[in-house]
């Protein structure tokens, strides 16, 4: 099969978007249970759509003051960790060249 022909750019397409809905789902799962009511979170039967979804487990979360607290603490590790991670790829490329490239001072 050419990969250039219409039946495989079509199979192609076909395999990424199943890709694309297998990795989107728990992203979409995890909105959905925000919207819904505690009552239908602990129902035994799933529920895909946010029929009657209401803001307040939302709400609750924000005005937590402990919410606040961890996402501070996320927002400083994360930030750390990108920095951190930043100079040492910096300061590792100044001091160790790639292999195969040559520096100024040996060519």
């Amino acid at each position: 099969m050419n990969p250039r022909s219409p039946l495989a750019r079509t199979g192609l397409s076909v395999l990424a978007l199943a890709l694309a809905a297998i990795w989107g789902f728990p992203v979409y799962w995890m909105l959905n249970s925000a919207f819904l009511p505690n009552v239908v979170l602990q129902s035994t039967d799933p529920t895909l759509l946010p029929f009657g979804g209401s803001f307040d487990n939302l709400r609750v979360v924000v005005t937590d003051p402990a919410f606040l607290s961890a996402l501070g603490t996320s927002l400083v590790v994360t930030l750390t960790t990108v920095v951190a991670r930043s100079c040492s790829r910096c300061c590792s490329s100044r001091c160790c060249p790639p292999r195969g490239c040559s520096s100024p001072s040996t060519r």
